[in-house]
């Protein structure tokens, strides 16, 4: 209960400091006034440090855990909480805590105060507290190693994409994540000393390298497991689900979704939306995956069927104006930038599944900003997302959320036919010869490549062609422009190289 009331982390590391301090007039060291909250906006109230003008006041032997005569006794009195006061009385024991860092202030302030003598007694009262509290909390708490205690240590196996494992550490494993991890696993301590958390698991052996880290973020145990997922569903990981479409700046709304909504008006960001596809073989499982940047989302208990796709929505509502009939998984926080910005999506264990940035540089396609197409990842299956050439514009206004837009190449006559939409043309402009030429935009298979030559032997390429422009069209095709780089009057030829493998 008190976990949804209280931010536990600023009650046990304001309640440390006050102990480790012997901050007589406060809350908790014997005096039940002076303390200052502050409510989140999610509802949990924070403890802060507050008229801290009476430290250095108690014996150097008072408790770490301050006077406890008050109902804070009860909090503290929970071992899961008393080791987290403990590990953060470790942490300034270890950092700030010490005379080699202090002792330089005492003798600064002092000096200010006009009293210079009076420095030899702080530090001499920092000297035997820091070995008080030190040797208090080694006492409560004897060494215990960080450790994998699941099957006692040994390897198993399980049918399932994620299992829950238990285990032991001192009060200097503030956090345990896997090893490559970006953020910790959501622990929870059972006591005070041991732990237990969910790690996912891919198809057949997983080598689990849990890491135990302190306040600061140091490593300070490892241990390692292997478990065998012998199930036919795996967890989401980098490899099996890609964002395939984008929606991150719609196009204004139409007068007949505005009437669909009942509204006079509407930003047009609330038609966002982000398709997510399972690019495997096998069902994964998304459970606990969650958006570290971007937007704010964490899936629910929930799996996607091989091929399958899923649908977030900034607006539901107005996405079901514009995309009537399109089922929609879920509702997301935040908002996708138009300027672009890093998409992070995460596994149950913290590790990357999807990291890039949209927007990055001149790569990605312009026309997905506010002209009403969407991102699309062209041969999801293969290409790297962190990549702007990997993307394109929608073959249609809107986009094409939970469906595929890719042009499949057997519906064609021919390759070239797949990829042009028609016969290229030559023009003079300026004196240049230019070209011109309409390409299909779901044609992924498909690479266009311009080459010019002077005696239909040697054709260059690249640097050869200068580009003049590229429009794309309201029939899912693009006109592109281009010209000779050499000068003006020479005579030249012209081609295009399709190559679909």
């Amino acid at each position: 209960a008190s976990a949804a009331a209280l931010d536990l982390e600023s009650w046990t590391r304001t309640l440390a400091l006050n102990a480790l301090l012997g901050l007589a007039d406060t809350y908790n060291q014997h005096l039940p006034h002076n303390i200052q909250f502050l409510t989140r906006p999610d509802g949990r109230v924070m403890l802060l440090p507050w008229d801290m003008d009476h430290a250095f006041y108690f014996a150097t032997n008072f408790s770490i855990y301050g006077g406890n005569a008050h109902r804070v006794k009860d909090l503290i009195a929970d071992a899961r909480v008393k080791r987290r006061i403990a590990g953060h009385i470790l942490d300034f024991c270890n950092s700030s805590f010490s005379n080699t860092y202090l002792d330089s202030w005492a003798d600064h302030y002092c000096e200010l105060a006009g009293k210079p003598a009076y420095a030899a007694n702080f530090k001499s009262w920092i000297t035997a507290r820091r070995a008080s509290a030190l040797s208090q909390m080694s006492a409560d708490w004897p060494a215990t190693a960080f450790a994998i205690s699941t099957n006692g240590g040994a390897n198993f196996s399980v049918s399932a994409p994620s299992t829950t494992l238990t285990g032991t550490g001192w009060v200097d494993v503030q956090n345990i994540r896997i090893a490559g991890a970006t953020e910790p696993l959501v622990v929870t301590w059972l006591d005070g000393s041991t732990w237990e958390a969910t790690v996912p698991l891919g198809a057949g052996a997983n080598n689990v390298v849990l890491e135990g880290t302190n306040l600061q973020g140091a490593v300070v145990g490892t241990d390692s497991i292997v478990i065998t997922n012998t199930g036919g569903i795996v967890p989401a990981e980098v490899g099996n689900i890609v964002i395939s479409e984008l929606m991150f700046h719609p196009a204004d709304a139409t007068t007949a979704e505005l009437a669909t909504l009942g509204v006079a008006t509407i930003d047009a960001d609330q038609f966002e939306f982000m398709e997510l596809l399972n690019i495997s073989a096998s069902i994964v499982d998304l459970k606990d995956a969650t958006f570290g940047s971007g937007i704010t989302f964490t899936f629910p208990t929930s799996t996607l069927a091989p091929g399958a796709r899923l649908i977030l929505v900034r607006n539901a509502n107005a996405f079901a104006a514009r995309y009537p009939g399109v089922t929609v998984f879920g509702t997301y926080g935040g908002g996708l930038s138009n300027a672009g910005e890093r998409i992070l999506l995460l596994d149950r264990g913290g590790i990357p599944i999807v990291d890039f940035t949209y927007l990055g540089d001149a790569t990605w396609p312009a026309e997905t900003d506010g002209l009403g197409f969407s991102l699309t990842l062209k041969n999801p299956a293969t290409a790297a997302s962190s990549s702007g050439t990997n993307w394109r514009v929608s073959t249609a206004l809107n986009g094409s959320p939970a469906s595929n837009d890719a042009l499949n190449p057997a519906a064609y006559a021919t390759m070239l036919e797949y990829a042009l939409a028609a016969t290229p043309v030559a023009t003079i402009e300026s004196g240049f010869a230019a070209f011109k030429w309409k390409e299909r935009i779901g044609a992924d298979a498909a690479t266009i490549t311009q080459q010019i030559s002077t005696d239909l032997a040697t054709w260059n390429e690249g640097a050869a062609v200068v580009p003049l422009s590229n429009v794309v069209n309201n029939d899912g095709t693009r006109t592109v422009r281009a010209r000779s780089a050499t000068a003006a009057g020479t005579k030249e030829f012209f081609r295009l190289r399709v190559v679909v493998p």
